[in-house]
C-alpha cells in the first residue's frame, strides 16, 4: 500500500510531468537534493515559503499548488481508500483524482454542451481510427481542447482565463481516468461537496473500482488496474466464507461443475453473485454436466482471483475443489464491515 501522503506524490508527478530529474529539480528550487528526496518520500513537508517557487517551476498557478498542498492535509489519516488491493502506481493516480467546485462546474458545462470527450463511444472511435499522429494521451488532449471552444465566455471571463486554462488541465488529468457517467452520478449526488475519490462512501468507492474506472494506456501499454477483482462479487461472498470456517466445497474431482447438493445458503449465495433466478439456475442445473457451461465454477471465481484462493484438495474417496478465505480477502472484510 502507499503511504505518501498527496503532496509527495504530486511533487512526483509533477516532477517526472517536467521529465527532470530529483537533481535538476532541486537546482531549480535552489535546495539540495536530500530536500527533494524528502518531499516526494513524505518524510518531510514543503517549507511554505518554497511554495510560490515550486508552483512557478511546475508551470501552475499558486493556488493549484496550495489546493493539492490542502487537499493533502485534510485526507491525510481519514481516507478509506482499499490502497492494499492495487499497485503503488495505481494508489499514486487515485491520489490525483479529486475536483474543486470551479473545475466541476466546468465539467458540467462540458457535458451540457456534448463534449465529444465525455463521449466514451465517441472518443475511442476517434483514437482508434483517427489519422492523426501522436500517442493517445496526445489525441485526447486535442480532443479536449476542441471541446474547451464550448465554454461559454461568461465562465472564462468569470474564472480569469489563465486560471481557467489551469483548471481545466487539472479537470483533462481527472476525466482521462474516470468514466463520465461516474463522476456526473457522484456530482449530483454531492454538488456543494469538492470531488474526491478517496473521500467518497465505501458503496461508491465499491462502484468506482467495478464500472468506475477507465482502462489507461500509457505508452502504449494497456493497465488493468482492476486487479482481477469484482468488489460486489467479493462482498457477498466474503461475507458467506467468513461464515463457514472461511472455505466452502464447490466441485468434486477435476471438473468444473458446480456440485448439485450444495447447501441452500451457498446456493442463494451464488444466485445473488451471478444475478440470476432460481428458475435460471435450475434451468442450467437440468442440463448433462457437460452442456453447463454458463454456471460453472469458472463463472464463480471469475474477478476473485486476489481475494480468494481455488484449490483441488484430496479428500476421504476423491479431489475436492475448495474455495477459500486468503490474507488480502481478510483485509477486504474488515474493509467491508469498518
Amino acid at each position: 500500500m502507499n503511504k505518501m501522503s498527496k503532496t509527495a506524490t504530486f511533487v512526483k508527478r509533477y516532477r517526472k510531468k517536467l521529465g527532470i530529474t530529483q537533481e535538476k529539480l532541486a537546482e531549480r528550487m535552489k535546495v539540495s537534493i536530500t530536500a527533494v528526496q524528502n518531499w516526494e518520500s513524505g518524510i518531510t513537508n514543503i517549507n511554505q515559503n518554497n511554495y510560490e517557487r515550486l508552483a512557478e517551476v511546475f508551470g501552475i498557478s499558486l493556488e493549484t499548488l496550495l489546493q493539492e498542498i490542502a487537499a493533502d492535509k485534510e485526507c491525510r489519516g481519514k481516507s478509506s481508500w482499499p490502497g492494499f488491493l492495487f499497485e503503488d502506481e495505481l494508489n499514486s493516480i487515485i491520489d490525483g483524482l479529486h475536483l474543486n467546485l470551479v473545475q466541476q462546474d466546468l465539467f458540467g458545462c462540458l457535458h451540457i454542451y456534448g463534449a465529444r470527450f465525455l463521449d466514451e463511444d465517441e472518443l475511442e472511435t476517434e483514437v482508434s481510427t483517427g489519422t492523426d499522429a501522436g500517442s493517445r494521451e496526445e489525441i485526447e488532449r486535442r480532443i479536449f481542447t476542441e471541446d474547451l471552444r464550448l465554454i461559454p465566455f461568461d465562465f472564462i471571463n468569470r474564472v480569469g482565463s489563465i486560471n481557467f486554462l489551469n483548471h481545466a488541465e487539472k479537470l483533462f488529468e481527472v476525466i482521462r481516468y474516470i468514466k463520465p457517467e461516474f463522476l456526473l452520478k457522484v456530482l449530483k449526488l454531492n454538488p456543494e461537496r469538492e470531488f474526491n475519490i478517496k473521500k467518497l462512501s465505501k458503496d461508491l468507492m465499491a462502484e468506482f473500482i467495478d464500472s468506475g474506472l477507465k482502462d489507461w494506456v500509457k505508452d502504449g501499454r494497456e493497465f488493468d488496474f482492476t486487479v482481477n477483482i469484482s468488489m460486489f462479487k467479493a462482498r457477498i461472498i466474503l461475507q458467506l466464507l467468513n461464515k463457514t470456517e472461511g472455505r466452502i466445497r464447490l466441485a468434486d474431482g477435476n471438473s468444473n461443475q458446480i456440485r448439485d447438493d450444495l447447501p441452500d445458503e451457498i446456493r442463494e449465495t451464488l444466485l445473488k453473485m451471478l444475478r440470476i433466478t432460481h428458475e435460471e439456475w435450475q434451468h442450467e442445473m437440468d442440463r448433462p454436466p457437460i452442456e453447463r457451461l454458463r454456471y460453472n465454477v469458472y463463472a464463480v471465481i471469475n474477478d476473485l482471483d486476489t481475494v480468494t484462493d481455488y484449490k483441488n484438495i484430496a479428500g476421504k474417496d476423491s479431489q475436492e475443489c475448495w474455495l477459500s478465505i486468503n490474507d488480502r480477502s481478510r483485509q477486504l472484510l474488515e474493509w467491508f464491515s469498518e
